[in-house]
C-alpha cells in the first residue's frame, strides 16, 4: 500500500551450505540435479550476506542453538 500501512516488518534469508551436509548422507542425490544459479544471481550472494551485520549475528547464534 502506498501509505506504508502494509509495509513488510520482517524478512528471512536462508543460505544452504555449499559443502556436503548430513542431508547428503541421508539422501545421496540431494542437490544432484540442481542447475547452477544464473550468472546475474551469483554476485548477489555475498552482497546479501553483508547487507546487515545484525543478520550475521543472528545466523551465528542460530547455528550454536542448533548445535552446528
Amino acid at each position: 500500500n502506498e501509505d506504508g500501512s502494509s509495509a513488510p516488518t520482517h524478512a528471512a534469508v536462508i543460505f544452504d551450505h555449499s559443502s556436503k551436509t548430513f542431508r547428503n548422507e541421508i539422501f545421496p542425490d540431494y542437490k544432484a540435479n540442481r542447475p547452477e544459479p544464473p550468472e546475474d544471481l551469483r554476485p548477489q550472494f555475498p552482497l546479501t550476506r553483508r547487507c546487515d551485520p545484525r543478520l550475521q549475528h543472528r545466523l551465528h547464534r542460530d547455528r550454536r542453538v542448533r548445535g552446528r
